[in-house]
């Protein structure tokens, strides 16, 4: 059978999310590091062999998060983010009840960014 209550671990598992991120910068333009609160809707899709014939793997959710950026020089900042989505995942075989309930997963980004432009006048 497809489903089952024991851990299916022949086969990987594959997760594509698209998110679209809406920020709250919370400290003010005099600080030197910027800190904001995020949050938007996501689609998520699962993928793996395993999910061949199943519907449900496929899915919309919401995407929330904190991060800060510090500058390390005039042009390049380090970035930190912690993100949590939030979906339902419930596959099912097309002719039976879906199984399932809620997702969550953790996601933290580490990353360097790079400063474009004209920099604002003192």
């Amino acid at each position: 059978a497809p489903l089952s209550s024991a851990p299916d671990t022949t086969s990987p598992v594959s997760t594509t999310a698209i998110t679209v991120t809406f920020l709250y910068r919370l400290s003010t333009p005099s600080l030197p590091n910027a800190v904001w609160l995020s949050f938007g809707p996501m689609w998520i899709t699962e993928d793996s062999p395993r999910y061949e014939g199943l519907d449900g793997t496929s899915s919309l959710g919401i995407d929330f998060g904190v991060g800060s950026s510090l500058p390390l020089n005039d042009r390049f900042r380090a970035n930190l983010a912690f993100d949590t989505f939030v979906y339902p995942f419930s596959p099912s075989i097309p002719t039976e009840a879906p199984t399932g309930g809620t997702q969550l997963d953790f996601r933290a980004m580490v990353g360097l960014s790079v400063h474009f432009g004209h920099d604002p006048e003192p």
